[in-house]
Parts: C-alpha cells; sequence; structure tokens
C-alpha cells in the first residue's frame, strides 16, 4: 500500500467561528496517485481550522500531498 497520498481541497468555508474544509482524492495524473486508486478509489478528509494561519495553507482546487507514517 502506498504511503502518499494527494487530495484536492474541493470546499473551503469560513464559518463564524473558523474554517471548513474539505478534500477528496485525487486519482488520476501521477503514478502515485493511480497507485493508490488501485487500492483505495476514494477518500476524504474534513477539517475544521479554527487557527487562521492553518485554514490558510489550503486554497480551494489545488491538490495536496499527505503522507501516511505511523505516530509511535
Amino acid at each position: 500500500m502506498p504511503n502518499r497520498v494527494q487530495f484536492k481541497c474541493v470546499k473551503k468555508q469560513m464559518t463564524r467561528g473558523g474554517c471548513d474544509i474539505a478534500l477528496q482524492t485525487v486519482t488520476e495524473g501521477s503514478p502515485e496517485n493511480e497507485k493508490f486508486f488501485k487500492y483505495d478509489p476514494a477518500g476524504q478528509i474534513a477539517l475544521y481550522a479554527v487557527n487562521a494561519e492553518a485554514a490558510g495553507i489550503f486554497e480551494e482546487n489545488k491538490a495536496y500531498y499527505f503522507d501516511i507514517t505511523p505516530a509511535d
């Protein structure tokens, strides 16, 4: 199973207390995306950021790498 996957920010919505951020898997366009898609054809991440600096990392329609590493 690959340990790196791309997610695309599909929604970034400011709310009264922070920011809702929704990401979905990118399933094509590069070897790592196609390898991930082979094992897990769909995925999503939902984040809620109250810190404006953290929310500022994400832009709608932009893809981001997520590395999956055990936290020991």
